[in-house]
């Protein structure tokens, strides 16, 4: 059930998506490409397949691959079912849960994570190479704490994407040894502008969540608990039009308007929640 139609989604809901594909929909890009890393049911990359971009997807969790081809037939995609990350294997362990869709992983970071599958893992150098991808617009990462392995098999020194996002979850990232100032220094190294889009801490996977703030500088700020989306740009005219764009919207979403919609409406569908569901 559509809680909101999509024009007012588009104002109210915290979606770092919206922010990118209004900013890139503006640029004069000739063949537009992205690749989406950890594709899940296909939301983020949607708005850029239906304005005609070429898009690869990575998604390899069974059930989500098959809604994404669904989601996307006779489109423009090409939908792989490898995991991505900083080298090839076979038969690498792939963990699934039940709570939600979007948080199968090759880390098992979950009390409800279950061993759902084994998955081939290849290297966005060694895809870019086979299938001759010499420029991406938009590379966007969210593989559930191995995003810093991902963007490390990628070769920077060929490709320079034009915005990079990746997500940061301490609770993930630190059984891997890494932490959201290590993506952070990861992008300054490569000269490329960093905002980070902050969540407040998450209380359940799956639920509604809220959102925090956007940082533009004083990374240290950010408390450990959170998560959120490090956002990267290297041109300094695209940097200037997607933080005019958080501004705008910035706002609006700190009022989490549709986070208080959906726990209203969950609750009207299940009055037992509101015992636990308090936030």
């Amino acid at each position: 059930m559509q809680i909101l139609p999509d024009f007012i989604k588009k104002r109210i809901v915290p979606n770092e998506t919206y922010i990118i594909h209004s900013v890139l929909s503006k640029e004069q890009i000739g063949f537009p490409l992205m690749i989406d890393v950890g594709a899940c049911e296909g939301d983020a990359l949607l708005p850029f397949l239906n304005d005609g971009w070429v898009i690869h997807a990575f998604e390899p969790d069974q059930r989500n691959n098959s809604r994404l081809k669904k989601r996307t037939s006779n489109k423009s995609i090409i939908i792989n079912s490898e995991a991505v990350s900083n080298k090839i294997q076979n038969q690498v362990d792939f963990y699934s849960s039940h709570e939600s869709t979007g948080v199968g992983s090759l880390l098992k970071f979950s009390k409800f994570h279950e061993l759902s599958q084994t998955v081939n893992t290849t290297t966005l150098k060694a895809y870019c190479d086979e299938n001759k991808i010499d420029k991406i617009d938009y590379l966007k990462v969210d593989v559930e704490g191995h995003d810093k392995q991902v963007l490390e098999g990628f070769d920077w020194t060929r490709i320079k994407p034009s915005i990079v996002m990746c997500e940061y979850e301490y609770r993930k990232t630190k059984l891997l040894n890494y932490t959201m100032h290590d993506l952070i220094r990861f992008f300054e190294e490569k000269k490329y502008n960093v905002m980070v889009s902050v969540w407040n801490p998450l209380k359940k996977y799956g639920g509604p969540h809220k959102w925090c703030k956007f940082v533009y500088s004083d990374f240290k700020s950010i408390s450990d608990d959170t998560w959120g989306n490090i956002i990267a740009a290297r041109d300094d005219t695209l940097w200037g039009n997607l933080t005019g764009q958080a501004k705008k919207y910035s706002k609006i979403w700190s009022l989490n308007l549709y986070y208080y919609i959906r726990r209203w409406n969950n609750i009207a569908l299940n009055p037992t929640l509101e015992k636990t569901n308090k936030a």
